[in-house]
């Protein structure tokens, strides 16, 4: 094929269960006119081999084997190679559905302010058996709204122009974990976006993601780029344009404090508790919910943080059978309604629990 019109990256670092469905769920594409850049980035022995028959079997697929140089370095292996007009992204451990690159690409082609468009998505755990729906503004304005305060696409769903993505200069290193997030700001400097409102992708929910594992890093390249955002606003000055890590030091050196900062970990590991709890991973949810707890100590949260953290442990506390413990987090997730919400935690313990429960309450002055 010698001018395809979408060339599909997906780094691999690991085979597990899921690349099969993920290969399958692009390759039987509607919109077939389309190269599949599959970048091997140090996968083990038994993976790469079962990539390199893959593309012995189809002609689309190439694969680009590299060391473990991670995923900044292995997008960009992929994007530099590409020889489409649009470059779509996939992760090996998600499902594209079978219309997603037809439905992006007719969006792209018939649009030329449009630089980048996405989809909305339905998050699942490994067996595919808890699922449940994201979604993503549709429009620019809406896009641009979200922006400052989060990210308006979901990586793995976006189809991009090649060319635009050679202007803003590719995926930069030292945004690791939210690398996608830092290249929508530069491509949305030249381009609209979008997103489709039907959902394109499925994606899996899995403790050896990044968010789960290196959560301290990803949460600080986002409130850098979110600082950032905000200074160009008024300055036009990008912040980040040369640096080479980010760092704790280097956000506070943004006029971040520290109370600030500690305020955006605890409602970084307050929802990955909540993802881990809907893939029934109860023991990493409590994990996460220590963390923000350890996170919180010596600063003052603002309240809607501090109501979230303590309902999270309020609840986990309930389901614990804990409830001094769920009590005492229920205070401190009232604010000012303790009747209505230990009354919502009493509620939901019965038999001995309940007992205990209500002999806490008159202890604690609030039966």
């Amino acid at each position: 094929m010698s001018h395809p019109l979408v060339s599909v990256v997906m780094p691999v670092r690991s085979g597990g269960g899921l690349l099969d469905q993920a290969i399958a769920s692009i390759t039987n594409q509607t919109l077939s006119h389309f190269e599949f850049l599959v970048v091997d980035d140090g996968a083990d022995a038994e993976t790469a081999a079962g990539l390199d028959r893959v593309a012995r079997h189809d002609a689309r697929v190439n694969v680009i084997h590299q060391p473990a140089l991670g995923i900044v370095s292995a997008l960009n292996a992929g994007c530099r190679v590409a020889r489409g007009k649009y470059i779509a992204r996939m992760d090996a451990d998600d499902v594209s559905y079978p219309e997603r690159l037809k439905r992006q690409v007719d969006l792209l082609e018939s649009e030329p302010a449009i630089g980048l468009v996405g989809g909305q998505v339905r998050c699942s755990d490994v067996s595919g058996r808890m699922s449940w729906a994201v979604t993503y503004p549709t429009g620019d304005a809406e896009i641009r709204a979200m922006l400052p305060v989060g990210n308006p696409f979901s990586h793995p769903a976006v189809t991009m122009r090649r060319d635009l993505f050679i202007s803003a200069g590719g995926y930069r290193e030292a945004f690791r974990h939210a690398e996608d997030y830092d290249l929508w700001v530069r491509l949305l400097d030249s381009s609209q976006g979008a997103n489709l409102p039907d959902e394109v992708l499925r994606y899996t929910v899995h403790l050896g993601q990044s968010a789960f594992r290196d959560w301290r890093a990803q949460t600080l390249s986002m409130v850098a780029i979110q600082t950032s955002l905000r200074t160009r606003a008024v300055t036009g000055h990008d912040l980040l344009s040369t640096v080479e890590k980010v760092t704790e030091e280097f956000v506070l050196g943004l006029g971040v404090t520290t109370a600030q900062l500690h305020s955006v970990y605890v409602t970084s590991l307050v929802s990955q508790s909540i993802l881990a709890g809907r893939i029934g991973t109860r023991d990493e949810r409590r994990r996460l919910l220590e963390a923000a707890v350890a996170e919180s100590r010596g600063i003052r949260l603002p309240p809607e943080v501090g109501r979230r953290l303590w309902a999270a442990v309020a609840a986990l506390a309930v389901e614990d059978r804990a409830p001094l413990r769920a009590v005492a987090a229920a205070r401190r997730a009232a604010r000012g309604n303790e009747r209505a919400i230990l009354a919502r935690v009493r509620g939901r313990i019965t038999g001995s629990a309940a007992r205990a429960a209500k002999r806490a309450l008159v202890s604690l002055g609030r039966s």
